[in-house]
Formats: structure tokens, sequence, C-alpha cells
């Protein structure tokens, strides 16, 4: 009885600690939110003078403009390309590193570190290395007989998105973090067991850690998904969206025309919509992460 009146205490506690805060950053949050619906609706410009209510037109002119689904369909791919190399690149390197080899801590240290990173001081290093003329990886290609004449890795549009690709290839760092964590709670008895049993590595990989870790999955799917909406500084400072548009995602769209100052209310439109369709993942995220909490606290009562 004691112990719960202390945890009613401290939960008590901590409400109030937090409380000023979070009223500060759910105040601009909310308010953020509304000035973005609301000048949705709107024509004016970054002065927010002689403005101008045109109902739907922002979203008639969002919706014409393929180049708006384009950027949409890029992000989707991206994060595509980071659930893919996370639940299974990411997968074998927590898998391998669990096993407590020799420089695993240090291995884990290195691939784990650029994740952490600030992003645009990750991207400035790949694009200083994809140059083409004095790029490091042209350079090393060239001195074992490569022709790198056409290896234009950020102006040929194929090159620039695999280019894209590779940064959020190498930022595995975190899904394996995921892994990492759920396979150190498997118990020891289950991988001995099926070691008596016959099974083989690919076998213990395919039919039993893998499955065990279904929860990393899911939050590596979801979050992956999430995470591709926050992709502007990589795409920006790599490629600036091009060439030609082909590597444009959301956040430089709306970049873009922010950085005209002209058309703030198509921008608010613009924002209006990655804002629902992150809503809607974010929603599918808390539902999943809560569908996977809860069997394990019934077990628990």
């Amino acid at each position: 009885m004691n112990r719960q009146r202390i945890g009613q205490t401290k939960g008590r506690d901590a409400f109030f600690f937090l409380l000023p805060l979070a009223l500060l950053v759910g105040f601009f949050l909310l308010y953020s939110i509304f000035f973005i619906l609301k000048n949705g609706f709107y024509r004016m410009d970054l002065s927010f003078s002689n403005t101008e209510f045109i109902g739907l037109d922002n979203y008639r002119t969002l919706f014409a403009d393929p180049l708006f689904f384009r950027s949409i369909g890029n992000n989707l791919v991206f994060s595509l390309v980071v659930v893919i190399s996370g639940i299974t690149i990411g997968f074998l390197f927590a898998t391998f590193l669990s096993l407590n080899i020799r420089f695993s801590k240090l291995m884990f240290a290195v691939i784990f570190v650029p994740s952490i990173l600030p992003r645009a001081l990750v991207t400035t290093v790949f694009r200083q290395m994809l140059e083409h003329h004095t790029g490091t990886l042209n350079g090393l290609l060239s001195m074992i007989g490569v022709n790198t004449e056409n290896l234009m890795w950020l102006t040929n549009p194929t090159l620039a998105y695999l280019s894209v690709m590779s940064i959020f290839i190498y930022m595995i760092g975190i899904p394996m973090l995921y892994y990492n964590a759920e396979l150190g709670a498997i118990p020891p008895s289950i991988l001995e067991s099926a070691r008596i049993d016959g099974a083989g590595l690919w076998t213990m990989l395919t039919r039993i850690l893998y499955p065990l870790a279904a929860n990393s999955h899911k939050t590596i799917i979801i979050s992956s998904i999430l995470a591709s909406f926050r992709m502007f500084e990589s795409v920006f400072l790599l490629t600036n969206s091009g060439p030609g548009f082909a590597t444009e995602i959301t956040g430089t769209y709306i970049y873009r025309f922010t950085r005209q100052g002209s058309q703030v209310g198509f921008v608010c439109a613009a924002a209006t919509v990655v804002l629902l369709i992150a809503l809607v993942f974010a929603l599918i995220q808390t539902s999943v992460l809560y569908r996977s909490i809860t069997p394990k606290r019934r077990r628990a009562s």
C-alpha cells in the first residue's frame, strides 16, 4: 500500500513538473497547426498583407500539380528503402553483433554513431565523396581501373536517386538498436533448444530470431515511413531535389515555394496535406504499438 502511495506521489510530482513545458510546447504546436489550416484558404505573401479568401483554390492548384504527387511518391519510395534496409541489413548486423565477438561493441558504435549525428553533416560528407571530379568514390574507382567518366552521381537522374537512397541505407543505426534490445531479451534456452534439435544458423535466423523480433519490425516500419517526411536536409544538401526534380520530396517541394515568398497560402495548403498524411501514419503507429503492449500488460497482471 505504501509503495502504491509512493508511486502515485511520484507520478503526480512528475506531472506538475512537466506541465509548464507541455503547455508551452502545446500552445505553439496548436497555434502552428491552426495557422497552417487557416491560411490554406487564403492568397497571401510573406508580408501577410492584402490577404484574399479564395476557398479551395490552393488545394485545386496543388492536386493539379503532378510534381506534388511525385514528391509524395519519392517520399514513400525512400521510406521503403529505409524499411527494407532496416529490417534486413539492420537485423543481420544486430544479430551478428549480439554474438559478443571481439570488437563487437566498437563495431556497434561505428555503425550506430552516424544515426545520431546531424543529418546535414552526414549528407555533406556524402556530397563530397560523390563529387564527379574530386570525390573520393570516383577516385577509388579510377585507381582500380573503372572508367568514371559517366559516373555523375549527383547530376544523372538515376544515379542521383541511388545516391539519396545510399544515405538512407547507411543510416541503419536506429533499427539496429531496436533489434539489439529485442534480441537481448530472448531467453537463451530457446536458442539452446533449437541447437540441440539440429537447427542451423540460417534456420535459427529465419525461423526463430526473425519472427521473435516482430515488435521491432512493426516499430521500424511505421517510424521509417514517418521519418521519410523529415528527409529535407538529406535531399536538399545532396541534390537540391534535382536533377530535373528527380529526387523531389514533400519537404523540398514546400521549401521551394516558401522561398519564393509570394505563395504562402499555397504552401500552407501543401503543408496541410502532408500533415494529414503523416497523421494517418502516426495513428497507425500508435495503434500498432498499443496492440503490441496490451498483451504484455495482460500477461503481467
